[in-house]
This record gives C-alpha cells, sequence and structure tokens, in this order.
C-alpha cells in the first residue's frame, strides 16, 4: 500500500557521461578523477484512512465474540505492514446498523470512544508517522478490538453501504477523517446482506461503487475488503445469499475481497502491501588511499529529513569516524553491480516514513584503468 520512490540525478564533468563512460575520453583529454553529485529522494506515501463497519444486529451474535479476536488481529496487520509501526492512520469502526425508517423508537446505540480510551475529539484514532502522537491510551490491538465490541442488541438495519457513504460524504460528521492524500480501506463485515435505503428509496450498490470509486481524486480505495454470509459453515444448510455485498467486493477486481464471516479467521487475506525502497547505488568511486585497506572514499553528503516539527539538514560524516547519524559505501555486487551502495545510518530515533533528501558529491572514477577503481569487489 505504501508507495516508495527514489529518483538520481547525475551531475557528472562535461567529458562523456559518468554511467557509460565515452571510449575517446582518454587521459590526454580528461583528468583521471572527477567529481559527480547524486540527489536521492525517498518519499513515502504513508497517509492511511482505514473504515470499518461492523455489524451490531441480532443476527452477528453467534459471532460476535470471535469478530472482536479477529479485530485485534486486523490492527496487528496494520502495526506490521510499515517499517518503525502505523503509519498516518486515521481509523474508525462505525455501526452497521441504521434506524429502519422514521418516524422510528429505534435508537443506534453511540459510539464506544470514551470507554476505549480514545480522546472525544476528532472522534476516530489517529496517529502521526511511526505510530507517535496517538490520540488513545492503550495499544493499538486493544483500542481497536474495543472500539470493534459493539453488541448485537442494535434495533437498526444492517446497512453498511449507507453508513460508508454518511462516513465518507465531506459533509457528514466525520469532518477531517478522508484525507486527499490519504489511502483508502474499506472494511464491511455483517451477518446479512446489505438493507440500505437512500432518499426514501432502496440504494443502487452501482451508485454507491461511484460513489467510492469518486473518491480520492477519482484514485477511489485501495481495497475493500468485504466480510459476509454465510455466517455458520456447518449443518449442510445452503449458504445464505448477500448478492449486494457480493457485488460491491466483485465492482473493484484485484481490489474488492469478499470473506465468509463463518470461516475461522474471515480477516486472514488482509493484505496492506508493504514499503518497496530502490537501493541507492552510485558510479564507481575512486580510492584515494591504496595503502589502507576498504575502500577510502572522498564524499560529502547532505542529509535533509523532515518530521512534524519541520525539516532537519545537516552534513553527515563518515561511519568509520563517527556514530550515527553517518554514512558508509559498501561494495555490493549483487545490488550495485556497476558501483557502491551508499547506507544511511540515523540511528534508533529516525522514523523512516518521515522521507529524505540526500545530495552525495564523490570523487569518481574517470577511466577504468586507474589505480583507485580496479580492486576486488
Amino acid at each position: 500500500m505504501t508507495i516508495a520512490f527514489i529518483a538520481v540525478v547525475a551531475n557528472a564533468a562535461s567529458c562523456g557521461d559518468r554511467i557509460a563512460l565515452e571510449p575517446g575520453c582518454g587521459a590526454s583529454v580528461c583528468p583521471p578523477e572527477r567529481t559527480f553529485t547524486d540527489l536521492l529522494k525517498l518519499s513515502l506515501r504513508s497517509d492511511l484512512d482505514v473504515l470499518f463497519v461492523v455489524d451490531d444486529t441480532p443476527a452477528v451474535e453467534p459471532r460476535r465474540v470471535a469478530l472482536v479476536d479477529e479485530l485485534r488481529r486486523a490492527a496487528q496487520v496494520f502495526e506490521n505492514t510499515w517499517s518503525g509501526g502505523l503509519p498516518r492512520i486515521h481509523l474508525e469502526i462505525a455501526r452497521g446498523s441504521l434506524p429502519p425508517g422514521s418516524p422510528s423508537d429505534c435508537r443506534v446505540p453511540p459510539a464506544r470512544g470514551a470507554e476505549c480510551g480514545l480522546e472525544p475529539l476528532p472522534g476516530f484514532l489517529s496517529t502521526s508517522s511511526c505510530g507517535r502522537m496517538p490520540n488513545f491510551v492503550g495499544t493499538f490491538d486493544e483500542v481497536v478490538s474495543c472500539l470493534g465490541d459493539l453488541g448485537s442488541g442494535s434495533c437498526g438495519t444492517f446497512q453498511p453501504l449507507e453508513v460508508v457513504r454518511r462516513a465518507l460524504d465531506p459533509s457528514d460528521a466525520l469532518a477531517g477523517f478522508s484525507r486527499p492524500s490519504a489511502d483508502l480501506v474499506v472494511i464491511v463485515i455483517g451477518a446479512t446482506d446489505d438493507a440500505s435505503t437512500h432518499d426514501g428509496g432502496p440504494a443502487l450498490v452501482t451508485d454507491f461503487v461511484a460513489f467510492l470509486k469518486g473518491l480520492k481524486g477519482g484514485r477511489g480505495p485501495e481495497l475493500v475488503f468485504v466480510v459476509g454470509p454465510p455466517a455458520g459453515c456447518a449443518g449442510g444448510a445452503a449458504p445464505a445469499s448477500a448478492p449486494r455485498l457480493h457485488e460491491l467486493a466483485d465492482a473493484f477486481g484485484w481490489r474488492g475481497v469478499y470473506s465468509a464471516l463463518c470461516a475461522e479467521h474471515p480477516l486472514a487475506s488482509l493484505s496492506l502491501g508493504s514499503e518497496s525502497v530502490d537501493p541507492a547505488c552510485l558510479a564507481p568511486v575512486v580510492d584515494t588511499d591504496l595503502e589502507t585497506p576498504g575502500l577510502q572514499a572522498d564524499c560529502v553528503v547532505e542529509d535533509e529529513t523532515w518530521d512534524a516539527t519541520g525539516p532537519h539538514r545537516m552534513t553527515l560524516p563518515a561511519c568509520e569516524h563517527a556514530a550515527a547519524p553517518c554514512w558508509r559505501l559498501t561494495s555490493s555486487p549483487q545490488t550495485c553491480p556497476t558501483g557502491e551502495l551508499l547506507e544511511v545510518d540515523r540511528g534508533p530515533g529516525y522514523c523512516g516514513q518521515d522521507g529524505f533528501d540526500i545530495q552525495v558529491t564523490c570523487l569518481g572514477c574517470a577511466k577504468p584503468g586507474d589505480p583507485g577503481c580496479v580492486r576486488a569487489r
């Protein structure tokens, strides 16, 4: 789910390209060494909006206790997908029932935020990058399972499509929940099919699908995960039909998943992908001291990171001379077959989800036969 990008921009000396050297660039024309500069940029899209809609009607009672444990497992998936812990997350668990009509004596019970250790505002669970600044007390999985323990006593009807629409509509009471830049995950859990109404009549699934696909600037949700009937797999009875919930999941292709509520772990296939960061491979770097074992590189590494307090810039020392934060070059033929692998150690307090800019300038190799460039790799 989180997407990582690395862009490399090279500014080499004017005679030839530093990666693919021109054969005519000899010692009589070019110096045996030259400098090059790389700009390495990492931007992790780690903003995530997660909306659970959980059945709280009598139909879910046989599976209610097991579902609370499933929500704990799902919370652990969110914690373990990103290095450093939770991303910048907004998570809401909404009741799946709504009053059957108006006028009605049916009253949907209130949310459980206060009793689960959630701060009253903004009304949904949130953290900053790497799980910092949580707006709840307790562990993430404990709070999620507590919020999802909605009982089964609602007098309303199960209307998850309408609940999702209201939660994600910009004019809804969940102001601030949906962020334009954040990925969206929608998870619906129910023991019966959807019975949503809208504007006094049955809600069309196609209209709801179009609404979802139009969110996030037209990107729509990254994942629509539906857990629905059958609620009981034993006994040989025909499984309960849920054509509306199936239609919802099928409308999103590979981004839509349908799982049977009766399964031992119906959320077991929940997956959010993983981070992917390309290696920081530099061009061949000249060894400035052949008498000393190892590569003695002449580089200047300027690092810029940022977090909630703003940008932080510094020139990093080599790790062989100082503790973190520092940089090192390593020979990794499989990862960087034609150059050096740049590694930056920012110490244990750094949150990789915040991203970085690195500008590295090194004394590089201009001639393949340069003694400082011919070494065992």
